[in-house]
């Protein structure tokens, strides 16, 4: 990523927001961060922190939740992808123990 790109802000904060914009600036992306939440997990619920991501260009618009866990990562991921107001994509991803 050119610039880097900031998934999750160090320290950690109860909410806070940015932006990620590339250098050839393409596209923007604001990002919004909450916790600590209960996050649910393989092991429980968890305290933990959820970022979420909004894209937007033209008739497209692209979301991304992520929950995050202290000590674990990222348990749950949901991106949805939208054309023009219609859901197009929904993909989720959640870590499980084995």
């Amino acid at each position: 990523m050119d610039p880097p790109q900031v998934m999750l802000p160090w320290p950690l904060a109860s909410s806070a927001k940015w932006e990620y914009k590339p250098r050839d600036g393409s596209y923007l992306q604001t990002y919004s961060i909450w916790g600590p939440v209960p996050i649910t997990t393989a092991a429980g619920v968890k305290p933990g922190y959820v970022v979420f991501v909004e894209q937007a260009q033209d008739a497209m618009n692209l979301t991304v939740e992520r929950h995050f866990v202290p000590g674990v990562g990222m348990a749950r991921e949901i991106i949805v992808t939208g054309l023009n107001q219609d859901m197009a994509s929904r993909q989720e991803m959640v870590l499980k123990k084995y």
